[in-house]
């Protein structure tokens, strides 16, 4: 085989077995020899960078999704607790009370500002 200069128009590497051995150990390694053999369009690796910000951006709102819902689930298993509680002061017909205090506290809080509103005691 005849190789000159004249007939080798690109800039050529020549690797060695052992040489390859090595490279083939580290990516780093592949990755330089890949690129010097392979140009890879700017349009892809813009393409490829926008895919890897939109996959951390996925990443953050899947994360506070998940967090949304263990405090949805943390409620939830309150939830039996606080229905019981209800169901205890219905029973006991403190709802009725309480309605009837809020009006009394209403009506005491209503004099009291119409009182000092007018100085009167």
């Amino acid at each position: 085989m005849d190789l000159c200069k004249k007939r080798i128009r690109e800039p050529i590497e020549i690797y060695g077995q052992n040489e390859i051995m090595e490279i083939t150990r580290d990516k780093l390694k592949i990755r330089n020899v890949a690129s010097r053999l392979f140009s890879v369009p700017t349009e892809l690796l813009e393409k490829i960078q926008s895919a890897h910000d939109a996959l951390i951006e996925n990443s953050s709102v899947i994360s506070d999704i998940e967090q949304q819902f263990k405090a949805t689930d943390h409620s939830l298993e309150e939830l039996p607790t606080i229905e019981a509680k209800l169901k205890y002061y219905t029973e006991a017909g403190l709802d009725d009370k309480l309605e009837l205090l809020k009006g009394c506290l209403l009506k005491k809080v209503n004099s009291m500002h119409f009182k000092s509103h007018y100085h009167l005691k």
